[in-house]
């Protein structure tokens, strides 16, 4: 079970457009749960604009980034945690526990191709499937990309 929603935190620096051209130091950060005072900033002006943000997740966030869709973001956390979870699935990455379960039905000659024509390391933690359903094992640094370019891919939906 991943935990998107727990361990996600952003923070947002907004700034005026007047006031950043003519030098006026009005940005100000906003952390995840102080959205609604960010609305209130953002209200006393004409272009505010994201000059700057943190996150613990990859997100393409930028000056040109519509603030009210990182807004919408923050307000489906539980929706976007939900589609993570399911394109994980989709995935079919599997924990090397799982490895009997899942070849259980191929013959010896079957588990011997998609090993032989895979990337097969029995080190590794995790295992899927490439292009051709031969098997590619991940260790846990290499499930940890995926998972984390799978958050992106599911993030840069919602912007």
């Amino acid at each position: 079970m991943n935990n998107f929603k727990k361990d996600f935190e952003l923070k947002i620096c907004i700034w005026n457009y007047a006031d950043y051209n003519n030098g006026v130091e009005s940005w100000k950060w906003f952390d995840m749960d102080e959205m609604e005072e960010m609305e209130d900033f953002i209200g006393q002006f004409e272009e505010a604009f994201i000059c700057d943000y943190e996150c613990s997740h990859k997100l393409p966030v930028n000056n040109y980034t519509d603030i009210s869709s990182v807004l919408n973001l923050v307000n489906s956390l539980d929706e976007i945690e939900e589609v993570i979870e399911d394109r994980i699935i989709r995935s079919d990455i599997y924990d090397m526990g799982e490895f009997e379960e899942v070849f259980r039905d191929y013959t010896p000659t079957q588990l011997a191709t998609v090993i032989h024509f895979g990337e097969y390391n029995p080190m590794d933690e995790y295992f899927t499937f490439d292009g051709y359903s031969n098997i590619k094992t991940l260790n846990t640094s290499q499930y940890k990309e995926l998972i984390a370019d799978i958050e992106s891919d599911v993030l840069s939906e919602y912007l």
